[in-house]
C-alpha cells in the first residue's frame, strides 16, 4: 500500500537527475528554439505549445543514442503549473516507434497544480490502478522519431509521444486499503473508483536540437 508514494518518490528524482544532464555543460546561447505542442485529455483537458532553448534533458549521448533521455514542456497559466515530461529513455536514435517503461517502469511524468495543490500523474501509477495488463501495455511511453537530421553543430530530433498516467493520493483511505488486500492478485491491483485516483492521457509533438559538442 505504500506503493503510490514510491512512484511519485522515483518521478521527482528522475526529473530532478535528467535536468543535471551533460548539457548543462554547454554553451546554448546560440541554440535553435525547441518546439513542443502538448495534448492533455481525460480527467484533465489542456493544450499548449512552447517555443523555448533546452527543453531536453539527457545522459550519455553517443552516435546511436542516449543512456536517458527526457523532453519537458512547461507552463504557467491561470495561476496553474502545467510540468508535461516524456518520462527518462532509453532513447535509439532511430525513426520509428520505440515503447519504453521507463526508468524504474515510472513511465511518463506530468505535473499539474499550484504549490498547494500539486498532483503528480504518471504511467507507473497508472499501472497500479487503471492498467488491466500485467505485462503494462497501457503503462508506457510510445515515442516515434520522425526526423534525425544533423545540421552540423546541432542533431535536430523531429517526432511525437503519447502515454497514460495516473494520480492518486499517497494518503490512502481505508476502503481502498481493504479493497486491495481483499483482491489480492488483482490487475491493477488497487480500485481506481474507491481510491479516487485519475487518469490523463497525454499527446505531445515536438522538435528539438541537440549540441552535437557533448556527443561521445
Amino acid at each position: 500500500m505504500f506503493k503510490p508514494l514510491l512512484y511519485t518518490a522515483i518521478a521527482v528524482s528522475l526529473l530532478t537527475a535528467c535536468s543535471k544532464s551533460d548539457k548543462s555543460t554547454v554553451d546554448n546561447s546560440n541554440q535553435p528554439v525547441d518546439s513542443i505542442a502538448v495534448q492533455i485529455s481525460g480527467s484533465v483537458n489542456k493544450q499548449f505549445k512552447i517555443a523555448q532553448k533546452s527543453t531536453v534533458g539527457y545522459t550519455k549521448f553517443t552516435k546511436t543514442g542516449f543512456e536517458t533521455f527526457t523532453i519537458t514542456a512547461d507552463l504557467d497559466s491561470a495561476g496553474k503549473a502545467y510540468h508535461v515530461s516524456c518520462g527518462a529513455l532509453p532513447m535509439q536514435l532511430i525513426k520509428g516507434e520505440q515503447v519504453f517503461d521507463g526508468m524504474l517502469s515510472t513511465g511518463g511524468q506530468t505535473t499539474i497544480g499550484t504549490s498547494n495543490d500539486r498532483k503528480d500523474y504518471s504511467g507507473g501509477m497508472y499501472f497500479l490502478y487503471f492498467d488491466t495488463d500485467i505485462n503494462r501495455t497501457n503503462s508506457k511511453v510510445h515515442m516515434n522519431l520522425t526526423d534525425i537530421t544533423d545540421m552540423g553543430k546541432y542533431l535536430r530530433l523531429r517526432g511525437s509521444y503519447n502515454y497514460n498516467a495516473a494520480y492518486a493520493s499517497a494518503d490512502l483511505s481505508m476502503p481502498c486499503i481493504q479493497d486491495m488486500l481483499a483482491n489480492s492478485g488483482r490487475q491493477p491491483a488497487y480500485n481506481a473508483p474507491v481510491c479516487g485516483a485519475q487518469d490523463i492521457h497525454v499527446n505531445a509533438t515536438f522538435t528539438v536540437y541537440i549540441d552535437k559538442i557533448t556527443q561521445q
